[in-house]
Formats: structure tokens, C-alpha cells, sequence
């Protein structure tokens, strides 16, 4: 496999430094001269060199490049570009999820927060993404799928494929690639590559390109690809935005089914990557739902949790003008009696409630806007339910609720194998 391509001038030499902890986001922590340095792929123990990337506050911030002492709780990465998708290939995977307890606990107490007991729970596996975007770099051999390397550097690493990937989505990755190298397109042109799968083996895609190309045609023998889009988009910018769909062949969408409900996605919809882990989360949702009362679902995405809660009259708010469009397709689909959609920020202002509902929310990693939390806080739900990808900014969010709100439960799952993320559960009752 060809080097890391880059777009900056070349990286100073790694430095020496001895790990000693472990830091919240993951990384391993240790220090060179008066430097705290911060690094991924190192592990507590470990004497290594570290090829600094960012220099800020005072902290110098890499990723390993050499180990000269290893840790016996290291094991060899199964892929060579892990430190962009999921750097902890090198840990031990059976001490994984403890390892994401006591981080979490770490982040609770530095927030202030008093938690009741949890451990982590889920198997420790790859394969499980049932979405993944790739980049574009040029190699000798000609366009290739990449990863941005850590550290914001500009660099992206070949790869051929990913290991936290359904296969599905690598075959499908592989031979597109290999047709868009047919038609000698290059990096300059094409920007990204969206695909989405299902339990049932089916993928779509969405190829993002920054200017107008050739006609790339249908993959008519390639099984698990039952359609796909090209999509402009704005060359200005990082995003995988559309601005024009160029060509359309198959299905924009698949189905996924959790329990009795079935949902519509496309390769843009947010939906949770893990769906296995995605369903032990939702039961123990279920479990704290309040009978026979209302449900607000914020940030409720294609509907995920509204629907698979599956209580009439659910009220829905949305953003997302094509995630509006799935989750009132998955609703009627669902057969959901009398749902409300509201198709605006939570942020925008928040509608009546009753008090004795239960209302869930389920942000990005950045957490909740600071207008929900002091919204929430002055309505008191009978029952908040806080699911979150980053632990981190829940447990911020919590700590501002100290005088509304009391955890009575708290759960934590390992939605993201061999990477440092978490999912996290907080049940939430009013003072």
C-alpha cells in the first residue's frame, strides 16, 4: 500500500516519551521535556516515538510512530491505516470495555456528576458499520479510497477497504473504485464516498463528486448494490453536500427492520451504525418509557427511537429536510397512529408538553444546545431520557441539571469496537 499522500510540508521528527495514562478521548498521555504529549496508538507503559501533528496550549498532540518498549496489553492492528478509523486495534480487546467504564466514570467525576453503578456492555467485534464514507488520494497505481490521517494535517491514507465495515460495503467500495480508475477520474474530481447497508446484505451509495464527469453507468452485476446516485457537490467546500443529482440508477433507499418497525434510509440518513447494539439501547429505553404517557423524540433523526418505542401520538422534531422526509414515510410505514413532525431545530423553540411525558433526546457529539438544557430544565419532564454517542458532552449537559434533574439510571454500551467511543444511557427524573 502506497504512503499517506499529503497536502502540507513535511512532519518535523517523532520525539521520545514514555506513556504513563490513558487521557478521556482515548489517547495515551505522556511527556517530552515540559511538553504534555498527547498520542494515538500509544498504551499506558509503552516507551515510544510520536509523530506530533498539532502543537497547542502547550500540548503536543500525535500519533505513535514507533514503539521501542511495548505493553503486554498491545496487540497487532489488523489493519494498516487503524490509527484513522479506530486506533484502539492495539488493545487488548478483551479489556475493551473496561477500559471504556473506567473513562466514563473518569469523565463523571470531572464533571461532577454521581453516576450509578454501570460497566460497558457489547461484544468487542468488527464488521459491525452498516455506514461508512471514504475519501479519495492519488496513488502509483491511480485513485484509491482513503481516510483522513489523525491530527488535521491534510494528509489521507490508501486503503482498500475498511475492517469495521459490513463487507457488503467494501465490495461494493472496491468495484466502484475500480470503475471510476476505468474512466480515469482523479482526486480533483471526486470528493467523497457514502455507503449504506443492511442485515439483509443490501447497500447504497451516494458518489460525491466536484465537478461534472463522464457517465459512470449501473453496476448491473454487482450483487449487494441495489442502487446508487453521483451527486455535485460544492467543490468549496469539505462536506459532502448535494448540489445536483448527475445520475440516478436503482433504489435511493433501503429498509431496515428493528422489531416490528421498518425504516427507510438512504446513504445520507443518520442512523445508528450498530444496529445490534442499537437494539439492546432501545429495550432498556422501553423499559423507562413512562405508561400511557406522551413521548416527545428530539432530535429524532429517521425516527429510530419514537418509532421503535412505538407509542401513539408520538411528537417528533426534526431538522434535517431528508430526514423529515423518512421519518414521515418510516411513520406511515410503521402504521404510527396520529404522529406529530415538527420540522425544525430543538434549538428553534420547543413546543408544549405535557408534564408527565417522557421526553427523549439523542443529540450529535457536541451535545444539547444550551437553549434545550435551559428549556428542559424550567419544563421538568416527568421522565428525560439522554442517549448520547459522546459521554463526555452528556455528562456536561447533566451537570447544568443538577438543581432539575436526578439520575436513577445509567447505562453504557460499546456501539464502536476497537475505537475509544462510547454510547451512553442516562435516565433522568425531575427534583
Amino acid at each position: 500500500m502506497s504512503q499517506p499522500r499529503r497536502r502540507s510540508r513535511a512532519p518535523k521528527p517523532p520525539v521520545e516519551t514514555t506513556i504513563d495514562r490513558w487521557l478521556p478521548t482515548g489517547e495515551g498521555c505522556g511527556s517530552h521535556g515540559d511538553r504534555e504529549v498527547h498520542a494515538w496508538g500509544a498504551l499506558p507503559g509503552e516507551r515510544v516515538m510520536v509523530q506530533v501533528r498539532k502543537r497547542k496550549a502547550g500540548i503536543w498532540h500525535g500519533m505513535v510512530a514507533e514503539v521501542l518498549e511495548a505493553s503486554a496489553d498491545r496487540v497487532e492492528p489488523l489493519e494498516s491505516h487503524y490509527l484513522c478509523c479506530s486506533p484502539w486495534q492495539v488493545v487488548r480487546p478483551d479489556l475493551e470495555n473496561g477500559l471504556k467504564t473506567a473513562l466514563v466514570r473518569e469523565m463523571a467525576s470531572r464533571h461532577g456528576v454521581e453516576l450509578p453503578s454501570f460497566t460497558v456492555q457489547g461484544a468487542v467485534e468488527v464488521g459491525y458499520r452498516n455506514k461508512l464514507e471514504f475519501g479519495f488520494t492519488g496513488t502509483d497505481e491511480g485513485l484509491s479510497l482513503s481516510f483522513f490521517v489523525r491530527g488535521g494535517s491534510g494528509w489521507r491514507m490508501p486503503l482498500d477497504g475498511c475492517v469495521l465495515a459490513n463487507e457488503p460495503i467494501n465490495v461494493v467500495a472496491r468495484a466502484m473504485v475500480a470503475r471510476l480508475n476505468q474512466l480515469g477520474l482523479s482526486p480533483r474530481t471526486t470528493k467523497s464516498l457514502i455507503l449504506r447497508s443492511n442485515r439483509a446484505g443490501q447497500v447504497v451509495a451516494g458518489l460525491y463528486v466536484r465537478d461534472r464527469v463522464p457517465t459512470i453507468g449501473a453496476f448491473d452485476d454487482l450483487e449487494p448494490l441495489v442502487g446508487w446516485r453521483v451527486y455535485l457537490s460544492n467543490p468549496k467546500s469539505p462536506a459532502s453536500v448535494v448540489d445536483e443529482t448527475l445520475e440516478e440508477y436503482g433504489a435511493a433507499a433501503i429498509r431496515e427492520q428493528l422489531g416490528s418497525a421498518g425504516f427507510e434510509l438512504t446513504d445520507r440518513s443518520f442512523f445508528q451504525v450498530n444496529v445490534p447494539r442499537f437494539e439492546t439501547a432501545l429495550e432498556a429505553m422501553k423499559r423507562h418509557v413512562l405508561p400511557d404517557r406522551p413521548i416527545v423524540d428530539l432530535y429524532a433523526g429517521v425516527g429510530s427511537i419514537g418509532i421503535g418505542l412505538g407509542r401513539p401520538g408520538t411528537l417528533f422534531v426534526e431538522s434535517d429536510p431528508q430526514c423529515v422526509e423518512c421519518l414521515t414515510s418510516n411513520c406511515q410505514a410503521a402504521g404510527l397512529e396520529s404522529p406529530t413532525i415538527l420540522a425544525q431545530p430543538a434549538e428553534a423553540g420547543l413546543p408544549d408538553f405535557p408534564s408527565e411525558s417522557t421526553v427523549i433526546v439523542d443529540p450529535p457529539r457536541v451535545g444539547l444546545h444550551a437553549k434545550v438544557v435551559r428549556v428542559l430544565a424550567e419544563r421538568r419532564p416527568s421522565r428525560l431520557i439522554y442517549l448520547s454517542c459522546n459521554p463526555d458532552s452528556q455528562l456536561r449537559d447533566l451537570s447544568l441539571w443538577r438543581d432539575a434533574f436526578r439520575v436513577v439510571d445509567f447505562e453504557a454500551f460499546n456501539f464502536f469496537p476497537r475505537t475509544p467511543h462510547v454510547e451512553s444511557l442516562a435516565i433522568l427524573e425531575p427534583l
